[in-house]
C-alpha cells in the first residue's frame, strides 16, 4: 500500500486548490478531494500520516466521517479540523481533544506549523515554509 503525507478533504473548491498546490509547494505529497466518499476510496488505497478535514460538508460532515473510521485507519494518523463554525469547532475539541481545529480564516503558516509539530513529533524533522497567507 502507497503511502502519502496528507489526505486533504475540502468541499470549496477554490480552498481546496490552495491547500493543495500550498502544501505541495511545501514539499508535502498531498491528495485532495472534496466529499467524505472519495477520501474514503482515497483511504482504502494508501496511508496517510495526516487527515486534515473540513468540519461542514455535504453529506456525512467531517467530525461523523473521522468517529466512522476504523481504528486500524487512523490509529496512527494525526487529524487537524478546519471549520468556519464556532460550534463546530467545540464539537471537534471535545470528541478529539488530541487532534488540531483551526478555524477559517486562518493563516496557511498556522497549518504548516502544525503539520511540522506533528512530523517533528513523529519523525524528528521539521519543514520550513514562511507560509504567511490567510485562508
Amino acid at each position: 500500500m502507497k503511502t502519502f503525507d496528507i489526505l486533504l478533504v475540502e468541499d470549496d473548491g477554490d480552498m481546496l486548490v490552495f491547500l493543495h498546490n500550498s502544501l505541495m509547494r511545501a514539499g508535502y505529497n498531498v491528495i485532495a478531494v472534496e466529499n467524505v466518499e472519495s477520501a474514503l476510496g482515497e483511504l482504502s488505497k494508501a496511508n496517510f500520516k495526516i487527515l486534515i478535514t473540513d468540519i461542514k460538508l455535504p453529506g456525512i460532515d467531517g467530525l461523523s466521517f473521522v468517529k466512522s473510521l476504523p481504528e486500524s485507519v487512523i490509529k496512527d494518523m494525526s487529524i487537524i479540523f478546519i471549520t468556519g463554525f464556532n460550534a463546530y469547532e467545540a464539537d471537534a475539541k471535545n470528541l478529539f481533544p488530541e487532534n488540531t481545529t483551526l478555524h477559517k480564516p486562518f493563516h496557511l503558516k498556522s497549518l504548516i506549523s502544525k503539520i511540522d509539530e506533528i512530523y517533528s513529533k513523529k519523525h524528528d524533522f521539521a519543514i520550513n515554509d514562511d507560509g504567511d497567507d490567510i485562508v
